[in-house]
């Protein structure tokens, strides 16, 4: 768990160093934003997977990265523009439910070895989760989302591909209310542990 999305670099190159050069490595990033802001003034937690498209380019390695529960109007028509010239899978917050995620996501499991899920508790509603720096208007399913963490535990299995890594990202304990936002991340936690096992 951690604080800003920026975790997520961190994250990825760890698991990089760990696996090796060789390894294709897919991200799931559950978000209301794309997090593909230019580096140019420096890493913050809009930035992590540009970082990581950076990195990928300069070592000739696949960028394979889908973010689902993209909010049209919370990404800027330059992020939409890097993400179709990165061939990122996108799914839009009104789109996303359990069998949509399934396609966008099934053509990114052929071709990876390993899986590095990652969530951002912004995709969800403000209602469910008040606190994060950019609470959400609509949001995703809570129950969609979990249905695809089991359904990504079971191809991992049945397709060999190693799932050893996931994160939860923008958990703000001071922006909380009732415990909401730390309650969803535990039950996150705990389906993405299931699937992973």
């Amino acid at each position: 768990m951690g604080g800003g999305h920026d975790i997520a670099f961190a994250s990825y190159d760890g698991y990089r160093r760990f696996l090796g050069p060789e390894k294709r490595i897919g991200i799931i990033n559950f978000d209301a934003h794309l997090d593909l802001r230019n580096t140019g003034n420096g890493a913050t937690s809009g930035t992590p997977f540009r970082q990581i498209a950076e990195q990928c380019h300069a070592n000739q390695q696949d960028f394979q990265y889908a973010c689902l529960g993209v909010s049209s109007a919370s990404n800027t028509t330059a992020l939409f523009n890097y993400a179709k010239a990165t061939h990122t899978r996108m799914l839009g917050d009104l789109d996303f439910c359990y069998a949509t995620a399934q396609q966008t996501l099934t053509p990114m499991l052929e071709h990876i070895d390993a899986l590095y899920v990652t969530i951002c508790l912004d995709a969800f509603s403000a209602a469910n989760a008040p606190g994060v720096s950019a609470p959400s208007a609509v949001g995703i399913s809570i129950v969609d989302t979990l249905k695809t963490l089991n359904w990504l535990g079971q191809e991992c299995k049945q397709r060999k591909i190693n799932w050893l890594l996931s994160d939860i990202a923008e958990l703000n304990p001071d922006y909380d209310v009732d415990n909401r936002t730390a309650r969803l991340a535990a039950r996150l936690i705990h389906q993405a542990h299931a699937s992973m096992v």
